[in-house]
């Protein structure tokens, strides 16, 4: 089965939670190739493996990840080149070792390939293509999920591959995969979770994957226009939280280069995993050479859902401007 994720073609031995890809198109041709497998991975000989259980080793033609997880034994093995994942799991854990080789494997394959994997949520909005990163639980699927019910398009979940081409960033789509909503999220848009599909791997918080109509997503990769640093705050007096006063509860402020490398740093997709085993200058050179050619902003406001629609009017006024 062969499935359109990132900017990757997968042909993957079982299921994954998103559509099989549909009609060629510019970024399907432009695709690299990973397989995805299902194999035991007991074979595999590491000394730390056996003396001191962690959740990644370096096994020589690749990186082996055991996530502590208390659903049963799951293992993922990524290779160095970023060509092939396979993930090793009893029966009834395949759907969560599917979200879990997504997230992790893809993550690596990207920066292997010569891309940035950065942690965020991608939509399209105005026409531009922009990036929500958040820490977890800050309300980022949230307000992700709001912008796409009024108007906005879907990119990518969690993991957003960019890529320096000329003086331009360029974004590339998921455009197979669905949004990823938190729990809190899915009771709060008055989902059934009988609908959903798991995205709960055993080492995070409970997610779903939403379906989501092809007209609704983005289907060829296209510039960055701006990444948009997420930053709830405490909510404010009683008195505040009315309609004419919630303009002055959004601020936004653009962050200087050097704050901006050090949020992408931040930021990246799995920075634990990237850190185990890639140079550090070459991390902080990606970084910085993607702030030099996008602007990030920092939006802080009171957590609460009335403030949806003036933030998403005060990120579509950054956007244009």
């Amino acid at each position: 089965m062969i499935y359109h994720i990132n900017e990757f073609s997968v042909d993957s031995e079982f299921d994954l939670p998103c559509e099989m890809a549909g009609a060629s198109s510019r970024l399907n041709a432009k695709s690299d190739m990973i397989a995805l497998r299902r194999a035991s991975l007991a074979h595999i000989s590491c000394t730390m493996r056996k003396i001191r259980p962690q959740l990644i080793y370096d096994v020589g033609d690749g990186l082996l990840l055991e996530p502590n997880t208390t659903r049963g034994m799951l293992a993922l093995h990524i290779d160095f080149k970023g060509r092939a994942m396979t993930v090793d799991c009893a029966d009834d854990l395949l759907e969560i070792a599917s979200a879990w080789a997504i997230h992790a494997g893809l993550g690596v394959a990207t920066l292997t390939h010569g891309g940035i994997p950065l942690h965020g949520a991608g939509i399209q909005m105005v026409g531009r293509s922009i990036a929500l990163m958040a820490d977890s639980g800050a309300g980022k699927s949230t307000l992700s999920w709001f912008l796409l019910r009024h108007g906005a398009r879907f990119a990518n979940d969690d993991l957003i591959p960019v890529r320096m081409m000329g003086e331009e960033a360029i974004a590339f789509p998921s455009v197979s995969l669905y949004p990823k909503l938190s729990r809190e999220a899915v009771d709060l848009h008055g989902m059934e979770i009988e609908n959903l599909i798991p995205a709960d791997y055993g080492v995070g918080e409970e997610e779903y994957y939403v379906p989501l109509p092809s007209a609704q997503r983005v289907a060829e990769p296209s510039p960055l226009a701006a990444i948009f640093l997420i930053r709830p705050q405490p909510l404010p007096k009683e008195s505040l939280l009315k309609p004419k006063h919630m303009r002055t509860l959004v601020t936004s402020r653009r962050l200087s280069d050097e704050e901006a490398t050090r949020t992408l740093r931040r930021n990246l997709h799995a920075a634990w995993l990237m850190e185990r085993w890639m140079d550090g200058g070459k991390l902080n050179g990606l970084c910085h050479d993607l702030a030099a050619r996008v602007p990030i902003y920092e939006l802080s406001y009171p957590r609460f859902f009335a403030i949806l629609p003036t933030l998403a009017q005060c990120v579509a006024q950054l956007i244009e401007s």
